[in-house]
């Protein structure tokens, strides 16, 4: 099963997260790709604890959409790419 947590506004991360954290209390295997976080979110120390979960993360902090150059636009929409990729071949 595959969610999609996007758009402006917030909650998304709450949403997903708290579906992830049901489904691996449920001993289900979960993916978390996260985009545009920063370096550091207080989720990545509890989700790290939780054997039942990957998270796939950018490997490094652009800060907000708004503020990037259209550089950073291309090389993040790649790297986004290949997150998907590989959250893709977990899933499989």
């Amino acid at each position: 099963m595959t969610h999609y947590y996007y758009g402006n506004g917030k909650g998304k991360t709450t949403a997903a997260l708290g579906m992830a954290v049901r489904a691996a209390g449920h001993g289900l295997p979960v993916c978390v790709v996260q985009f545009l976080k920063g370096s550091f979110s207080g989720e990545v120390k509890s989700l790290g604890v939780l054997p039942q979960v990957t998270l796939i993360r950018l490997p490094k902090d652009y800060g907000f959409s708004f503020q990037m150059t259209q550089q950073q636009m291309q090389e993040i929409t790649a790297q986004h790419n290949h997150m998907l990729e590989s959250a893709a071949a977990w899933a499989k």
